[in-house]
């Protein structure tokens, strides 16, 4: 049973209106923001937090991951649906209200096999096995319940409301994230504060700008930098990656509040 304080369906289409400023019934972008906040719930906020803190994995490193894995998950939920759901297109979220449970379990089945794939090779060449040594059993669990919620509300509430309430969570938790509407704003501005050691960003007195590590030809080159950073930005290579933490480029959030200003309808009268 629904608990009075969880959002209805109603109240999430709401909520991606007024909080994230995306229109709910954009199944496309639905499903890029569900991919996130999947990704968030099943690999980001898990045993591999701890791994990022021991060292197994750097924050480039954690970029990349996440960007691969959010990507793995996006196809994934394009896949199942695209194929089961509709012959040719899904067009509308409403389409997948009714979805049955073998239907619900046949996505998230799919979903979990590929994050808890042993062999699944991360952008820095390792696989999850490697990552995870003797621990993977940990993450293998950490996965399986966190998308067993998800299936949970999708049983009860129906896949569009689970599918809602991942992508707010993803919009809302990963606003900086690879894969939202407004990423494309987000590196338009990263880009700039690079070309600019007096902005505020930096400091006052430029002191974080001083402290950069010496840029990777790809950062160097603003327009592959660019393209890498909207299109792929798992293929950054390593230094690229860490260089691009190092600049803040999780740490932007005027780009992300002036696009849904942009976009947020606002009510006739």
């Amino acid at each position: 049973m629904r608990s009075d304080l969880e959002p209805s369906g109603a109240a999430l289409r709401t909520l991606f209106r007024d909080n994230l400023a995306v229109d709910p019934d954009d199944v496309r972008v639905v499903l890029d923001l569900a991919a996130i906040g999947i990704t968030n719930g099943a690999w980001r906020n898990s045993p591999v937090e701890r791994w990022h803190g021991e060292g197994r994995i750097d924050d480039g490193g954690m970029l990349r991951a996440n960007v691969a894995t959010t990507k793995l998950v996006r196809q994934v939920l394009g896949e199942v649906l695209l194929d089961d759901v509709v012959a040719s297109e899904l067009a509308d979220v409403d389409q997948v209200a009714d979805a049955d449970v073998d239907l619900v379990d046949e996505l998230f089945v799919a979903v979990f096999e590929a994050l808890a794939d042993p062999d699944r090779v991360l952008p820095d060449g390792h696989t999850l096995l490697e990552l995870a040594r003797e621990n993977l059993d940990e993450l293998v669990d950490h996965t399986d319940g966190a998308l067993g919620a998800v299936v949970a509300i999708a049983e009860r509430d129906g896949l569009d409301v689970a599918l809602l309430r991942a992508g707010l969570h993803g919009g809302l938790a990963c606003a900086h994230w690879w894969g939202t509407p407004w990423w494309p704003d987000i590196v338009e501005e990263f880009l700039a504060r690079l070309d600019d050691p007096q902005h505020r960003h930096w400091g006052d007195d430029g002191e974080r700008y001083a402290q950069l590590p010496v840029p990777p030809p790809e950062v160097a080159d603003r327009s592959v930098l660019g393209s890498t950073l909207l299109r792929a930005p798992e293929e950054l290579s390593a230094a690229g990656a860490r260089f691009c933490v190092a600049a803040g480029i999780g740490l932007l959030h005027e780009p992300v509040e002036a696009w849904r200003t942009a976009h947020r309808r606002t009510e006739p009268g």
